[in-house]
């Protein structure tokens, strides 16, 4: 016994269709916003891949 989600998907997979229409149910994303600390770790990041940047040039 196939379950039904499996059913749906073969069914899917051998369709003679040329063109497709699939809905896909997708969760909405929360926003996150603005906050200190992120805006810190964001900036932190960002610093130190420019400074490895630097630092590779700087050894040619």
């Amino acid at each position: 016994a196939i379950p039904e989600e499996a059913k749906k998907w073969m069914a899917l997979a051998l369709t003679k269709k040329t063109k497709i229409k699939i809905r896909a149910k997708m969760p909405k994303r929360q926003f996150i916003g603005e906050s200190r600390e992120l805006m810190q770790k964001v900036s932190k990041e960002v610093n130190d891949s420019i400074q490895r940047i630097k630092d590779g040039i700087s050894t040619l």
